[in-house]
């Protein structure tokens, strides 16, 4: 029944994507208007597609509401890992791809690459604001230790001077 459902939901996104394609071809202002009104409706109805199939992997998982997490890890091509070093300055050799239902994996021969290229980026942006996030605040606490080496009470100070020496005994 699921792989029914998806096969559903891929078919409606493979007929958006279609109707898609035809939307620069077209110059004539009514033939636009009527095209941009069918990718809205069916944009609709497949929003209303995949909440039910959302819908129905949680009746499935009634314990975590998430179901089994399952992840495809895609090696990108030496031009995909340059593309996302260049637009992000992140190395990536592969990139992990949510696989919820376990089903991912069967239809991932026909995946764009450019979906993977994103998605790709996405995780190497992800990482990045990560690890700059961690350095700011890093740069934070120092500057609030200094601080309070500097201008703190007595008894700071001291806590300062016992928190530095538990640091370096933990190494």
């Amino acid at each position: 029944m699921a792989d029914e459902k998806l096969e559903q939901i891929l078919e409606e996104q493979k007929a958006l994507n279609l109707l898609a394609e035809e939307l620069p071809k077209t110059t004539e202002p009514h033939a636009i208007e009527t095209i941009l009104a069918a990718l809205a409706e069916g944009a609709q109805r497949l929003e209303g597609m995949a909440q039910d199939y959302a819908q129905g992997l949680e009746a499935a998982y009634p314990e975590s509401n998430e179901g089994p997490v399952h992840r495809i890890e895609v090696v990108l091509t030496p031009e995909q890992r340059q593309r996302v070093f260049d637009e992000t300055g992140i190395e990536m050799g592969s990139v992990l791809l949510d696989d919820p239902t376990g089903e991912r994996g069967h239809y991932m021969p026909s995946t764009e690459p450019q979906i993977i290229e994103a998605q790709a980026i996405k995780q190497a942006l992800g990482f990045k604001q990560m690890v700059e996030a961690e350095e700011a605040s890093r740069q934070a606490l120092e500057a609030a230790c200094a601080d309070l080496e500097e201008n703190g009470t007595p008894e700071q100070k001291a806590a300062m001077e016992k928190i530095k020496a538990d640091l370096q005994n933990a190494k």
